[in-house]
């Protein structure tokens, strides 16, 4: 019995797809084997290709220069993110496997406004049609790049480490072509992407990296056109070149013929699989048909070994800010796909003042999405000479939820990333400190008052003009007089800072102590006042006005008491 095989793409090296299922194969026969014509082709005396080179320029779609990019990117989680909830909003949109390398630059808030327009150019250009695309497929064919280099080191047959290394750097080559031709087709206008489409076409353009692309193509198309035969006997196992007798085609399509009723004929083949490990009959038929073909594995093992290192830095570092993109872009079509707004903000100066529209809280929207509970949004409104706003309702009114929404959206708009609002004029801030109430540390010597009030006191010491303090019910633990005399301290010291802030609190009168401060409250339906409507609204705090309507409701205004007594 004979077989051949032409060595394709993932047969070249594997020869599982001809090897018969043996429980043991003897040491394959080469005699007989059929002389291999040496080829003239020369490897391993070209220039080393772009993929090694060791210029790295700075290309990058999140920062405008190495300089900006180096001063932020860090791996500390920045405080306060937990209050806001942002720190698992992130951790769900980043892939587990990228989090190393994307994970910091949610991270690392931009701290001017340059940088921020920077990223903002960048989400204008992913608009365009099949650029998000694009470049999530360049990213996973990159990732497809790593596997095989992966596999090509973790195996121990030397057939199988040359191929897979080979078809990572193919691979390489053809993604790249991919992206630059829908880069080519797409009118962009950012500075980050033109820089990426710039660099990638010169970097294709490049000797070096022609000529390695080339001896790449090359050395598949032989491997290719490799045919070899086995013979099978028993266990034994004998590999040699094929003898083209195409006088059995013949002889076959003749025999076979008389079968051939005109109809729709019924396929037999098999699609041999593309998976990852040779086993030991495949890695010695492999081995066999490496000693027919010297010169093709020659060039190959001279191939790997002169372009050992496939992929650059540059493009590893662009791989990583595409999925940064990527990931936040997906993200928030989930959102979107149920009605809910994205918009990139208008960035505001410090003199003037900011608002956002239809904003909602992201970490309490993750937790919603796929329930049948609708979001509710809010509206809230600073102009350039307020500050502070007072948020004030009953409790369980979302109070707490609009607090963590307004730090959010200043966190997310110092990312340069699209914030969950149909439309917003934000700053850019240096830090957004957050003091939520928590349960009392029982190992401190500190009371929870005073552990509150040091809390505070660290804030309001590195709070800046350009600061954002989200302050959630701080001295809830004391008296109605101890929290309006704490509070009124605190916002004194927050106004003397000139920083913004959200100060949610059960004490009405904070929200009168100084122009610069605004009232908000937490709604409930008039008709029915037990039912919260998660609505915070601008608006005088008068917390009587809720106690009225829950009297009135159960009948217990001093009337309609006073009417049954007289009844």
């Amino acid at each position: 019995m004979a077989m051949t095989k032409n060595v394709t793409e993932s047969g070249s090296h594997r020869a599982h797809a001809v090897a018969p299922p043996l429980e043991a194969v003897e040491h394959a026969s080469l005699d007989n084997a059929a002389p291999v014509e040496q080829s003239n082709a020369s490897f391993g005396t070209e220039p080393v290709p772009a993929t090694t080179r060791s210029e790295d320029p700075w290309v990058s779609i999140l920062y405008p220069s190495r300089h900006d990019r180096d001063g932020s990117h860090q791996a500390t989680v920045p405080e306060g993110l937990d209050d806001l909830g942002l720190y698992q909003v992130f951790l769900s949109i980043v892939n587990a496997g990228d989090r190393d390398q994307v994970l910091p630059y949610y991270l690392a808030p931009l701290r001017r406004v340059d940088e921020v327009e920077f990223r903002h150019e960048v989400w204008r250009d992913l608009d365009g049609d099949g650029v998000i695309e694009a470049l999530s497929q360049f990213a996973r064919a990159i990732h497809d790049v790593h596997l095989r280099l992966q596999w090509s080191r973790d195996t121990r047959f030397e057939e199988e480490r040359l191929s897979w290394h080979l078809d990572a750097s193919l691979r390489y080559c053809r993604a790249l072509r991919s992206l630059v031709a829908v880069l080519d087709d797409t009118t962009l206008c950012s500075h980050g992407l033109t820089g990426v489409r710039a660099y990638l076409t010169s970097l294709l353009k490049d000797d070096a990296f022609i000529a390695f692309e080339a001896q790449a193509e090359t050395l598949r198309q032989r491997l290719d056109h490799i045919q070899y035969a086995l013979t099978i006997r028993g266990a034994r196992v004998r590999v040699a070149a094929f003898e083209n007798d195409d006088e059995y085609a013949a002889e076959i399509h003749s025999l076979f013929e008389r079968f051939n009723r005109g109809g729709v004929v019924t396929t037999y083949k098999v699609n041999f699989r593309d998976s990852y490990g040779m086993n030991h009959i495949e890695a010695q038929i492999a081995s066999r048909v490496a000693k027919l073909f010297p010169s093709e594995f020659d060039q190959l093992r001279t191939f790997v070994s002169r372009y050992n290192s496939v992929v650059p830095p540059v493009i590893e570092r662009c791989v990583t800010e595409f999925i940064f993109y990527v990931g936040y872009h997906y993200f928030m079509q989930q959102f979107k796909k149920i009605g809910l707004p994205f918009t990139l903000p208008t960035m505001a100066l410090a003199s003037e003042g900011i608002n956002a529209s239809d904003a909602f809280d992201l970490a309490l929207g993750v937790k919603l999405l796929g329930s049948t509970t609708a979001m509710v949004t809010n509206d809230f409104r600073l102009a350039p000479s307020e500050r502070v706003i007072v948020v004030s309702g009953p409790n369980q009114g979302g109070k707490t939820t609009f607090a963590r929404m307004f730090g959010q959206l200043h966190y997310l708009a110092a990312l340069g990333v699209p914030v969950p609002s149909s439309h917003a004029t934000l700053p850019v801030v240096d830090e957004v400190f957050t003091h939520f109430s928590r349960e009392e540390d029982n190992t401190a010597q500190a009371g929870k008052l005073e552990q509150d009030l040091r809390r505070m006191k660290s804030i309001i010491e590195r709070a800046t003009a350009s600061s954002v303090i989200v302050a959630n019910e701080v001295f809830s633990s004391t008296t109605v007089s101890d929290a309006l005399g704490l509070g009124t301290k605190t916002l004194d010291q927050i106004l003397k800072r000139d920083a913004r802030a959200v100060y949610v609190t059960f004490v009405d009168e904070l929200s009168r102590l100084d122009p610069r401060v605004v009232s908000m409250v937490s709604t409930v339906d008039p008709a029915n006042p037990v039912e919260r409507t998660y609505k915070v609204v601008q608006r005088a705090a008068d917390g009587r006005a809720y106690a009225v309507a829950i009297a009135t409701k159960y009948g217990l205004t001093y009337e309609q008491v006073l009417h049954r007594v007289n009844a």
